[in-house]
């Protein structure tokens, strides 16, 4: 994750290392998709690994009640973003 004090460039700098190389075809294939269907498709997105990472997290902590495993899924996205 990057620092919080970090200029614009550098911090798009490190999202660029972090995300590697440009699929042009992918960058062409989602132009061509309507904003409104991009952010629908980024939310569906977002919820699916939302539940991926709380299923993921059950399974490695089954002693957790739902309130203790709900803080450790906020810990990590807030650690991993």
């Amino acid at each position: 994750m990057s620092e919080p004090n970090l200029s614009p460039d550098e911090a798009l700098r490190q999202l660029k290392r972090r995300l590697g190389p440009v699929d042009k075809a992918q960058l062409r294939l989602l132009l061509r998709v309507s904003p409104q269907q991009r952010l629908l498709t980024m939310l569906d997105l977002h919820d699916y690994l939302l539940d991926t990472w709380h299923q993921r997290l059950r399974q490695a902590h089954p002693q957790l009640n739902d309130l203790e495993l709900c803080r450790l899924l906020f810990e990590r996205l807030n650690r991993y973003g």
